[in-house]
């Protein structure tokens, strides 16, 4: 249960976003609105991230389906504790949101920017966070905690 509240909340969330980044941006005529620390930048990304396999959008989306399924597959066959399926549904709702854009619009919506760091949104950061999370996490040992948080 934890995977898929976590899944869709970061998808919601990062749609929600993205709508909101859009229609406000358009409505004040600009693409850029600046908060001090960072701005909001609208962008249409067409690659992946870094701006990597620019067009490939047919690939992408391949990648990312494969992506879910796999951990879907994975947390269902395996038992895995809180830990574990909250980092895996950071994952998976992330590449659900940038799935979505890719799906429906060809391109990702991308609108954070640091000005020294690329562009991106939330799905972004979930996928970011998630994964090195999961990294440290199987490195240390932290993976095999067991079901005792649920």
């Amino acid at each position: 249960m934890v995977f898929w509240v976590c899944a869709a909340l970061v998808l919601v969330l990062d749609q929600l976003s993205k709508w909101a980044v859009i229609n406000y941006l358009s409505a004040v005529d600009g693409h850029v609105l600046s908060l001090g620390i960072f701005d909001i930048r609208l962008v249409y990304n067409k690659g992946a991230a870094f701006g990597i396999l620019q067009g490939h959008q047919q690939l992408l989306i391949i990648v990312a389906l494969c992506a879910v399924c796999g951990a879907v597959f994975y947390l269902h066959k395996y038992q895995h504790g809180f830990r574990m399926k909250l980092l895996a549904g950071l994952i998976t709702g992330g590449a659900l949101g940038n799935l979505v854009d890719r799906a429906l619009l060809g391109y990702v919506v991308d609108f954070i920017d640091f000005r020294w760091w690329p562009v991106f949104n939330l799905a972004d950061s979930a996928i970011v966070v998630g994964a090195c999370l999961l990294a440290i996490s199987i490195v240390t040992g932290c993976d095999k905690e067991g079901n005792a948080h649920e």
